[in-house]
């Protein structure tokens, strides 16, 4: 499948094979991913840029760190947080920054061509 040129999303390689399931089916950004949007194709590639699935953008929504987890949960996606603060802590760790819950996110659900 063709995907929407230059367009690609970046994961963390403990990520893969969630990905490739289907037990992962939504990712929250902070600051680098206004460009994606529903209906886009777009590449999973890890930090090496070496790419491991193709994605297929189903929603997406740019809001609150403490909205985030409930919008997830909302749509039917899978990610992984049980609570706000671990997604709120998660984002803060890939990202090296401090994310508290009033900071800007967007959550993008996709799901992987050929995944479970």
């Amino acid at each position: 499948m063709l995907t929407d040129q230059g367009k690609a999303l970046t994961f963390a390689e403990e990520y893969i094979v969630e990905v490739l399931d289907g037990d992962k089916t939504a990712t929250v950004r902070y600051d680098d991913a206004e460009h994606i949007k529903v209906g886009d194709t777009v590449s999973a590639i890890t930090g090496a840029a070496s790419e491991f699935a193709t994605l297929d953008i189903k929603r997406t929504a740019t809001l609150n760190a403490v909205e985030a987890l409930g919008f997830i949960e909302l749509v039917g996606a899978e990610y992984g947080a049980d609570t706000v603060e671990e997604l709120i802590d998660g984002v803060g760790r890939h990202y090296n920054e401090y994310i508290g819950p009033g900071t800007t996110v967007r959550v993008i659900v996709f799901e992987a061509e050929g995944s479970k």
